[in-house]
């Protein structure tokens, strides 16, 4: 299959080449003219048929709106960041030097008192309006905060000078939010360093679990 034919907005049925057993049904993702990525799917069970290749183009079309949401929300989707503390909280990076290297690579700018903030959500559309609305909170910006997604959750590390705590009045506007949005969060104990992650985020864990305990 030639270049211009895979760059085509349109899905097309094709071969990798000799070797390959099953039929792909190939797709662009574009945003603006740009393509943001390709999309394949494997022939198995069945012949494809142009249902096939219309809900392929239906599926590219709604990736590239969930990016274009996202882009609008004024949240820039950080791999490495939301790797990185997948790794801490699934266990999966424990070796103290390299946490510290791979923090630094992110320069992340956090206080040294640092919490961390769990907000549930049940649709990943639910967090847009969320996202904006965090980025443009004094607890964001006064403490150089991050976002990152795991597990259903949208994980918020903010922070403080030591001399300060975080306050109900710091995370109202969040709370009222989420409140009406019929949202959970969490918040950890403070902590003051990255490896400490995986430990803030159970107990912001726990917190959730807490808060719906008490409200039953």
């Amino acid at each position: 299959m030639d270049r211009k034919t895979v760059q085509n907005k349109k899905a097309v049925i094709g071969s990798l080449g000799e070797g390959y057993k099953y039929r792909r049904i190939f797709c662009t993702i574009r945003l603006d003219r740009r393509i943001v990525g390709h999309f394949a799917v494997l022939e198995s069970n069945k012949l494809f048929t142009e249902k096939d290749l219309e809900i392929t183009e239906f599926i590219c079309d709604v990736i590239a709106n969930e990016i274009k949401n996202n882009q609008s929300s004024g949240f820039q989707y950080d791999w490495l960041a939301n790797r990185f503390i997948s790794d801490l909280i699934q266990g999966s990076l424990t070796e103290p030097d390299l946490i510290t290297d791979r923090a630094k690579s992110l320069q992340w700018k956090l206080p040294d008192k640092k919490y961390l903030i769990i907000i549930k959500y049940n649709h990943y559309s639910e967090t847009f309006s969320l996202i904006s609305l965090i980025r443009e909170s004094k607890l964001f910006k006064g403490s150089h905060g991050e976002l990152m997604f795991h597990d259903n959750h949208l994980i918020f590390i903010t922070g403080c000078s030591q001399s300060q705590y975080l306050t109900n009045e710091d995370i109202q506007p969040i709370a009222d939010y989420l409140k009406q949005m019929h949202m959970s969060a969490g918040v950890s104990q403070s902590f003051g360093e990255i490896l400490e992650i995986p430990e803030a985020y159970q107990q912001a864990l726990a917190a959730i679990r807490l808060g719906k305990k008490g409200g039953s």
